[in-house]
């Protein structure tokens, strides 16, 4: 009976991480505030806006602005490098306001531990799926 058991919950196992596998490629949204090649900041605005800024600083600590005007898409893709995001700002007629914003790690790949399935973002950071708040195409 036990050797069933046993089976069956390896079984299971399989079938989770061959569920979380064909996640390869999406975005996970964690809480997280590192962006790395292939990852995305997808800024959410609480109401009309005339622009976005978006502050990012390297592992150098240089800090760098993304502007989006109200006509852009609010999403900033990473393709050159790794940055913390340090905040974004939402502009309207001269004023600014903090603006929330989520960050979507590229899932690149799936790893087993002992206690379950981590997401693996394109930098080699694991995230354990119950970290995980979405996952999007």
């Amino acid at each position: 009976m036990q050797t069933d058991l046993d089976t069956l919950s390896s079984a299971m196992k399989q079938g989770t991480m061959g569920q979380w596998a064909s996640s390869i490629g999406d975005y996970m949204q964690v809480s997280s505030t590192s962006v790395s090649e292939g990852d995305e900041v997808v800024l959410n605005p609480s109401g009309n806006y005339d622009s976005l800024t978006l502050t990012l600083k390297d592992s150098s600590g240089t800090e760098t602005t993304k502007t989006f005007s109200s006509t852009d898409s609010p999403v900033y893709s990473d393709t050159d490098g790794s940055y913390t995001v340090v905040g974004a700002m939402a502009t309207k007629n001269g004023v600014s306001s903090a603006c929330n914003y989520s960050v979507y790690r590229l899932i690149s790949g799936v790893q087993s531990g002992t206690s379950g399935a981590s997401l693996v973002a394109s930098d080699g950071t694991t995230y354990p799926t119950s970290s995980v708040t979405q996952i999007i195409k």
